[in-house]
């Protein structure tokens, strides 16, 4: 067994109806404003929105989790995106009535990079929809009044490659915060990707690849603080997300956990925003469901 004993001590559970109200208010506050582009024309909304969103609810999350709860509200939506037809002539409509009070003298320059991002926002089409009928309705300059509106759009995309990529970072700053207070226990262990350095270099035909985000082979002590004592466990996977049950990523996440706990034992799924009360009864008793706040900041008052 590896020497020492990772400490993770745990936040109590959030109550799914706290966690509902916060994400509902986080969707309603954020509706209309393009949160996603980091343009300084908005840096005042977006703290105005912070400001506000902590203040209703500092009492049970901090800020760094709502922003989660923003981040997965962002991703959620984008798997209920209304038919395109539809949603393609209403963002055609909007186009020409902003070209025309613009026109008209009854508007203000347009904001190439606001009315890009609604389409994508405001009217759920894919980020490449967006852009094409923003060009068939505007014919805009690359870079129309000095903003890169493309890029704008596909920033708001969570489907697009830019924003794929900006949450895959995320959860890799997630990953690195874990590994390093696992290695700042004494423990060494496997990573994902010297695991599958290694399984790249087996002889075909290799055998399927299990990828945790940490694996001793040999175990260690782990004490989630919860008055169970240290408990052996052989796997940790770190999830930048909260513990809570979505239709579309639990049956995935069960499955996984399994086979994970039948290859290397029992192990723990780790989750940057928390965990949902209830949660870890739908997964494999042999598996840990566990918040990791306490590695990022101090509990809200209302968490004491």
């Amino acid at each position: 067994m590896a020497a020492g004993v990772f400490s993770l001590p745990q936040w109590p559970h959030i109550h799914p109806a706290d966690y509902y109200e916060a994400a509902g208010a986080v969707r309603e506050a954020t509706r209309g404003i393009p949160s996603c582009v980091a343009g300084p024309e908005h840096a005042d909304a977006l703290e105005a929105l912070a400001r506000r969103i902590d203040t209703d609810f500092a009492a049970v999350f901090s800020a760094r989790q709502l922003a989660i709860i923003h981040d997965w509200k962002v991703r959620e939506d984008h798997a209920r995106r209304p038919a395109r037809g539809t949603a393609a002539d209403r963002y055609r409509a909007r186009l020409r009535r902003a070209a025309g009070g613009a026109l008209r003298g009854a508007a203000g320059p347009l904001d190439w990079a606001a009315l890009a991002v609604e389409g994508v926002e405001k009217y759920g089409l894919p980020a490449s929809a967006a852009i094409k009928i923003f060009e068939e309705e505007l014919h805009p300059a690359d870079a129309a009044g000095g903003v890169d509106w493309r890029a704008a759009a596909r920033r708001c995309d969570p489907g697009s490659a830019e924003s794929n990529q900006a949450t895959r970072n995320k959860s890799l700053a997630f990953e690195a915060v874990l590994e390093e207070a696992v290695r700042a226990a004494g423990i060494e262990f496997e990573t994902e990707e010297s695991r599958r350095e290694a399984w790249n270099a087996l002889p075909r035909p290799r055998p399927h690849l299990l990828t945790p985000d940490i694996v001793v082979p040999g175990g260690f002590l782990l004490d989630a603080g919860d008055g169970g004592g240290p408990r052996t466990v052989y796997w940790l996977d770190a999830k930048n997300m909260f513990g809570v049950a979505t239709a579309f990523i639990t049956a995935k996440a069960k499955k996984t956990v399994k086979a994970y706990c039948d290859a290397f034992g029992p192990g723990a799924l780790v989750y940057s925003g928390g965990v949902v009360a209830g949660y870890a009864d739908i997964f494999d008793p042999r598996a840990l469901v566990l918040g990791a706040q306490s590695l990022f900041e101090g509990p809200p008052a209302g968490r004491q």
